[in-house]
């Protein structure tokens, strides 16, 4: 975390220990060992307690791990509710022993007796995310479910997770099992005919939904086949329980789903029909029954509506499980537009690629995203910026998850953000807003021209997933390279020409084929995929949870512009400017099998080995080749 927990706990800790988190805090161990010791003995359990994790969080800063374990299992015999506790015990299981069910257990400890600490929450999803859980037994499924309805956090990542827990519970199990059908018919058949369908209102699926992407045609394909079914019923005047909110609870959360894709999931001719009646119908009403308005919403962008306005104006107060509709489907967009009228320009776009880049994120601004985690920070080399009144340039930010993320990490620091697309940049600027993180600037500008307009005086410059965009990414990097300070931090991603094989493929079919890049010519390559593509090639997209939104789609099969790398390309660029290789960005399961791998490069930071080793293992950077470099 940034900044200093120690100093958090003094200041929650009582009157007679906050001498003693002093002393941690100013790195005087010794004379807080001598001061928490004696607490040991004559205090009452809580201070026992807090004497306990303070002398364990002293022998973890000591890096002794084992020592540190024993007093944070002492001070929860004395208090079995320290949240905290349980939360650094988690760490230490994670991180340092690589014991992932102690970890889980005691991140979801943490939870459990303290659900408002946003980080106790982050922590526990992060670490869940990627996992596959056969045996959730309630109690931690129910710490699940606080974490989603809570919000507030990243859960990007936690779609497969999320799934898996469905997939293995016996009450969902039968809805699951119909998903692999390949047709409506049977499927509706089959569904219909089910004893019970009250799994669907299962707090944990309907809470789930619209907070992430989950990877899969099984998934989407409940998704569709769920949203036809509801609409037959409601061509019939039918809905699927007796009770109306119950009805509300499950058409609101799918349109939640459905609209985070971008409405990727197409539709059958007689459900065109069938909605475009319904739009007509609630464009003559600006007070729509709420089913109905969601059904529509579950199809089309409610903003569409000519009267969305005045819609969502006349909702008023209305329950949480509606709320999200009028608010992120109409209020958000409209705000948005808004918003776009108020971006400063930083430099003119005339570059013809730039603005070919650009026009495509006007029209698919990406990628949406749920929270952010401010003090999760790579610490080995972010760690530098850490309460410091630092300058950082967030080159091509898109919607601003990551550029946020910095800011709220590092609140010291002056972040400038910088896109091309005023769409993205009104989504980023609406969600600062919303989050409360002052020290960020947006503006509107192309990367090629920041040169002319800023200043050398970046101490870390961050562009992800952005030159490979550009008409010469090498030239994009030299116009930050001159802008980044010496001994200043770079954070880059760029595509691997390895990894993205398959993606290589596709886009030469796209080309080939002359596919254009329109919303329903993307919806009809999804659903004919198998006429263009061998199923090798097809495995890749199924476990990509990139092919699973609209936007996302363009961004990886239809781009208008894109490179790709291996790594002695890396390399050379980095040693003609000089810039000095930190290390990747990288699961530390990948790291550690790469050092076995390369046992002659105990830091990991050598760019040869890692083309062998990615040669071995080609799926390594199936994101991107993200690493850190400092200039010298």
């Amino acid at each position: 975390m940034a900044g200093s927990e120690s100093s958090a706990q003094a200041a929650a800790g009582t009157v007679e220990t906050q001498t003693g988190w002093g002393l941690l805090d100013d790195g005087d161990f010794a004379g807080a060992d001598a001061f928490f010791t004696p607490l040991l003995k004559d205090a009452d359990d809580d201070v026992k307690a807090e004497a306990c994790y303070a002398l364990g969080k002293i022998a973890e800063k000591k890096q002794q791990v084992i020592k540190a374990v024993k007093f944070y299992i002492d001070a929860l015999t004395y208090n079995r509710g320290y949240a905290e506790v349980f939360r650094d015990l988690g760490n230490i299981y994670a991180m340092n022993l690589k014991q992932g069910r102690e970890a889980l257990e005691c991140y979801a400890q943490a939870v459990a007796y303290a659900p408002d600490s946003v980080d106790h929450r982050q922590r526990l999803i992060s670490y869940s995310s990627g996992m596959i859980f056969k045996n959730a037994d309630d109690n931690f499924k129910g710490i699940l479910t606080l974490c989603l309805e809570k919000g507030e956090i990243d859960m990007s990542s936690f779609g497969d997770a999320w799934l898996s827990v469905l997939e293995h519970d016996k009450g969902f199990a039968p809805i699951w099992k119909l998903s692999s059908h390949q047709r409506y018919d049977v499927f509706k058949k089959k569904f219909a005919s089910l004893l019970s369908h009250r799994a669907l209102l299962d707090p944990y699926f309907l809470f789930g939904l619209g907070q992430f992407l989950v990877m899969g045609d099984r998934f989407e394909r409940l998704m569709k086949y769920l949203r036809h079914y509801l609409l037959d019923l409601h061509q019939e005047g039918q809905y699927l329980f007796e009770d109306m909110e119950e009805n509300e609870y499950i058409i609101c959360a799918l349109s939640r789903y459905i609209e985070y894709t971008d409405y990727v999931i197409s539709e059958s001719a007689e459900e065109k029909e069938h909605i475009d009646a319904l739009f007509k119908k609630i464009e003559g009403n600006d007070r729509p029954v709420l089913y109905d308005l969601s059904m529509l919403g579950c199809y089309r962008a409610l903003y569409t509506l000519k009267n969305a306005k005045a819609i969502a104006g006349n909702i008023g107060d209305i329950p949480d499980h509606v709320s999200q509709i009028p608010r992120r489907q109409i209020v958000d967009y409209f705000a948005q537009q808004d918003i776009k009228k108020e971006i400063k320009a930083l430099t003119p776009i005339e570059d013809t690629v730039s603005v070919a880049v650009q026009e495509q994120y006007e029209e698919f601004p990406y990628p949406r995203w749920s929270g952010i985690f401010a003090g999760l920070f790579q610490h080995k080399f972010e760690g530098r910026l850490a309460d410091k009144k630092v300058k950082i340039l967030v080159a091509g930010c898109g919607t601003g998850r990551e550029a946020l993320n910095i800011a709220a990490s590092f609140p010291e620091a002056d972040v400038l953000a910088v896109d091309l697309s005023r769409s993205s940049l009104a989504y980023a600027i609406m969600r600062q807003r919303e989050l409360g993180v002052e020290n960020i600037t947006f503006y509107h500008g192309d990367i090629m021209k920041l040169g002319d307009y800023l200043k050398p005086e970046y101490d870390f410059i961050a562009s992800s997933g952005v030159l490979h965009h550009m008409d010469d990414p090498k030239a994009g990097w030299t116009v930050l390279y001159d802008l980044l300070k010496p001994s200043g931090l770079m954070r880059i991603a760029l595509y691997s020409r390895t990894a993205r094989r398959d993606v290589i493929e596709a886009r030469n079919v796209v080309e080939r084929e002359k596919i254009a890049s329109d919303s329903e010519s993307i919806k009809a390559f999804r659903d004919h995929i198998q006429d263009y593509l061998k199923p090798q090639n097809q495995n890749f997209f199924q476990r990509s949870v990139d092919y699973r939104s609209l936007p996302m789609v363009r961004d990886l099969i239809f781009h208008v512009q894109e490179h790709q790398f291996d790594l002695p390309q890396i390399k050379a660029i980095l040693d003609e400017f000089g810039l000095k290789f930190l290390g990747f960005n990288l699961n530390g399961r990948v790291i550690e099998d790469y050092k076995k791998f390369a046992k002659s490069d105990p830091d990991a930071t050598n760019l040869d080995l890692w083309a062998k080793y990615e040669e071995r293992n080609p799926t390594t950077f199936k994101g991107m080749y993200a690493f850190w470099c400092e200039k010298s």
